[in-house]
């Protein structure tokens, strides 16, 4: 299966240790990302406006257009082709 060139966006809180254990594996895992610290009002509203929804926790994974709760490694990869 080919990988999907996608853009894939990681919003997170900075005391989220999951949300630096999802960061590190997607490193490690050659997944390029862009990280918005949804902890900071002016970035949570339009993360909110992006995905549709209330954010209620962290970490969340923007593939594309498809969003991923929390630290799920089959669903980033199926979501990016791999």
């Amino acid at each position: 299966m080919e990988e999907k060139h996608v853009e894939v966006t990681v919003f997170s809180m900075p005391f989220c240790q999951t949300c630096h254990s999802l960061m590190d594996w997607m490193t490690k895992s050659d997944i390029a990302f862009v990280e918005k610290n949804v902890g900071e009002p002016e970035v949570r509203a339009e993360a909110e406006k992006q995905i549709g929804r209330e954010i209620d926790g962290a970490p969340i994974t923007l593939v594309g257009r498809e969003v991923i709760d929390g630290f799920d490694r089959k669903a980033i990869l199926k979501a990016l082709g791999r």
